[in-house]
C-alpha cells in the first residue's frame, strides 16, 4: 500500500450490535471509498460472533449465553465463531485495491500483526492462513469482506479474555466448517 495518510477511528460501541453495524458501513456507505484508507480499533462487551456462513446454534452454548446475557451476533464476514469481550482487542483494516487478490490481502496483514506482536516480545506462528497462535493455540482470527474495490478485513486478538468462559460458551460443530472464501 503506497498511501501515507490513514483515517484512524477509535471507535467502541456499547452493544456488539452496533459495533458490528459500523464494521459493515466502513465499507457499503456511499461515501466509504472517499474516506479510505482507514483502520478501526475497537472493543466489544461479551458477544459470541457468529460468521457468516455458521449455524449459530452448533457453534456456541445458545441457552448458557441467555443464562449469562452474553449477547449473539452474525457478522457480514465470513471466518469462524469468536467469543469477545473487553479482553479481545478488535482491529479493523479498510483499504482500496486496485486488483483483489484475497491470500494476498490476508497474508499481509496478518504479517503486520505478527511483526507488531514480535515487537511486543510475543513469537507466534500463523495457522490456516488466517489465524495467529502462541505456542500452538489460537490468539486471533481474522476475516475479511470485499464490496466494488473496497476491501474491509478484521481480526481479534485475545489479550486478556476470559479463558475459562470461552472454553464453555463456545462449541464448535464437530463436522468440520469449509468454505472457499478467505
Amino acid at each position: 500500500m503506497t498511501c501515507n495518510e490513514w483515517r484512524f477511528l477509535d471507535v467502541s460501541y456499547d452493544t456488539v450490535y452496533r459495533n458490528l453495524a459500523l464494521e459493515e458501513a466502513l465499507i457499503s456507505s456511499e461515501h466509504a471509498a472517499a474516506e479510505i484508507p482507514k483502520v478501526r480499533v475497537w472493543f466489544n462487551p461479551a458477544a459470541v460472533v457468529v460468521g457468516r456462513f455458521q449455524d449459530a446454534h452448533l457453534e456456541a452454548d445458545m441457552a448458557l449465553c441467555t443464562r449469562r446475557n452474553i449477547a449473539i451476533a452474525r457478522r457480514f464476514t465470513g471466518g469462524g465463531t469468536v467469543y469477545q469481550d473487553e479482553g479481545s482487542l478488535n482491529l479493523t483494516i479498510v483499504t482500496k485495491e486496485p486488483v483483489i487478490d484475497l491470500q494476498k490481502i490476508q497474508h499481509r496483514n496478518i504479517a503486520v500483526m505478527k511483526e507488531t506482536l514480535l515487537r511486543m516480545g510475543v513469537e507466534t506462528d500463523v495457522a490456516d492462513s488466517n489465524s495467529i497462535t502462541v505456542m500452538s493455540r489460537k490468539i486471533s482470527g481474522a476475516s475479511l469482506a470485499v464490496k466494488h474495490n473496497l476491501v474491509l478485513w478484521h481480526a481479534s486478538l485475545l489479550v486478556s479474555t476470559d479463558l475459562e468462559v470461552i472454553t464453555q460458551v463456545l462449541s464448535p460443530s464437530r463436522k468440520r466448517f469449509t468454505t472457499n472464501r478467505v
